[in-house]
């Protein structure tokens, strides 16, 4: 008697015992199970997920207690699991309701921040003054909004109602759907309208690069932003009209493309190069243009340029920066860190820079044998437009970019490139001090996100440019009727 007792008792025990082991398990399992689900769908808030999965955790853990002590003949714990299986079928519908409207919520939340900042509504935001912190403390309500409204909706559902709750729920709800759809409104309208303005702008006014005046404003179209465009006066001064404002304005454009006879003017300012001084007489160009009086021979001393060879653009470049105390830096670009040499000429003369353009000048002029320095001042479609100061094929003329590139690369003796110099105090200077030169961001070993995005944003600003003539060879030119063709002395 005694011994089937105690049989009965250790059956209990290991009953008991199993369900904890079992119930420790399943705690485990689904709290795991919960975060690699999150991770899958990309769960932005995994610090919520985390938590809910430890809450779920626990409640099978607290369950398999529940479940032991009725396997040991704990009246109420038995009396728990029956009325917890009678609730099993609303308890897992609702858990299933919880989790797919948690998923939901999330994703909802995340889309509503990608457009928030996509829209660059956030920079307009901290414009005001608005931290980041606060900015993300808002969508994290919104999201703990959302979880409310999954909670009460979950709730209804399995015909678990709390009236008080539910009342309460749903008036903190309203509240703050009133409040926030009024604070959106009054905060968002002119950001909102200045988005949507740009795409009409670009799409049917005007693009980047061309020449307007609108108003009494008149210059040339740098950049559409999301909130203003930017316009380039010719005092030197950059004008940002919201964009909205420009649709309730008369508008008058110019055509973007660049005469190439006009820039005959600035024949005034140089001679041919002598013998191999290519290298020094673009240099010399590129200087005046700049505000520099510094001859091709001056230039040419400075360089240790040699007859015949001509000159390292290592010490071209170092020739430039002593003369102009390093108010000019310069830096070379190999032709294998050439991403595209259109984008790249369009985005650093947008930046005040100016170019040399360095190849093997047979590819472009059959006969010839030597490499070649000429100054690039503009770019129309897929054609740079250079400055060359060679007397007997120079000029001012057109060369598709593709047939530079190739003349760039490898060519009998050795790869070629481009050297881009830029004045103290323009956007061009601080990107070369930046190091940021090449377009693929593959390039770099080290680059920052801030760096990244500052360079994407070059690139989509150059891309937006079909033609563009460098500022500076706009501000010396006048009205002329032919080519410059340059005359030795």
């Amino acid at each position: 008697m005694f011994e089937d007792i105690l049989a009965a008792v250790n059956i209990q025990i290991l009953e008991a015992a199993a369900a904890l082991i079992v119930g420790i398990i399943i705690g485990k399992l689904s709290n795991r199970l919960t975060v690699l689900l999150a991770k899958k769908f990309e769960f932005r808030d995994m610090k919520s997920v985390r938590s809910f999965a430890r809450l779920l955790e626990w409640f099978f853990l607290i369950l398999a207690v529940v479940i032991a002590l009725s396997f040991l003949g704990v009246d109420a714990a038995s009396a728990i699991v029956k009325n917890l299986v009678s609730l099993l079928p609303p308890i897992v519908t609702l858990i299933l309701l919880l989790f797919l409207g948690v998923i939901i919520a999330n994703l909802f939340v995340d889309v509503l921040s990608g457009l928030f900042y996509k829209l660059g509504m956030a920079d307009y935001l901290y414009a005001l003054g608005f931290d980041k912190s606060i900015i993300s403390s808002a969508f994290t309500a919104i999201k703990f909004l959302f979880y409310l409204i999954v909670f009460t909706s979950s709730l209804n559902y399995v015909g678990l109602t709390l009236a008080y709750l539910d009342i309460l729920i749903h008036g903190i709800i309203y509240a703050v759907i009133v409040l926030a759809t009024a604070f959106i409104f009054f905060s968002f309208k002119d950001p909102a309208a200045n988005f949507f303005a740009a795409m009409y702008i670009q799409k049917n006014i005007f693009k980047a690069g061309q020449n307007v005046k609108i108003g009494n404003i008149e210059g040339d179209v740098i950049a559409i932003t999301n909130h203003a465009t930017v316009i380039r006066t010719p005092q030197g001064y950059n004008a940002y009209i919201p964009n909205k404002d420009i649709l309730h304005k008369v508008v008058f454009v110019k055509r973007a493309r660049a005469e190439l006879k006009s820039l005959e003017e600035i024949r005034k300012n140089y001679v041919a190069q002598k013998p191999s001084y290519c290298g020094p007489a673009s240099a010399s160009m590129m200087l005046s243009l700049f505000g520099y009086n510094f001859d091709q021979d001056t230039i040419a001393k400075k360089a240790k340029t040699s007859v015949p060879g001509g000159t390292l653009p290592k010490n071209l470049i170092n020739a430039v920066e002593e003369l102009t105390s390093k108010n000019v830096i310069g830096r070379l670009i190999m032709y294998d860190k050439i991403y595209n040499l259109k984008e790249e000429v369009k985005s650093w003369l947008a930046d005040q820079a100016l170019v040399i353009l360095w190849f093997k000048k047979p590819v472009i002029f059959p006969g010839s044998k030597t490499g070649h320095y000429v100054l690039c001042v503009g770019v129309e479609k897929n054609e740079l437009i250079v400055m060359d100061p060679n007397v007997e094929k120079g000029g001012v003329y057109l060369v598709d970019y593709r047939l530079m590139e190739e003349a760039m690369s490898f060519q009998q003796d050795k790869a070629r490139g481009y050297l881009v110099f830029a004045k103290k105090g323009t956007a061009a200077y601080w990107r070369i001090k930046q190091n940021l030169l090449y377009f693929n961001t593959a390039a770099y070993k080290e680059l920052s996100k801030s760096l990244e995005n500052y360079l994407l944003r070059i690139m989509r600003k150059s891309r937006a440019l079909k033609e563009i003539l460098s500022p500076l060879v706009k501000e010396r030119m006048e009205a002329v009727t032919h080519l410059w063709k340059p005359t030795a002395e």
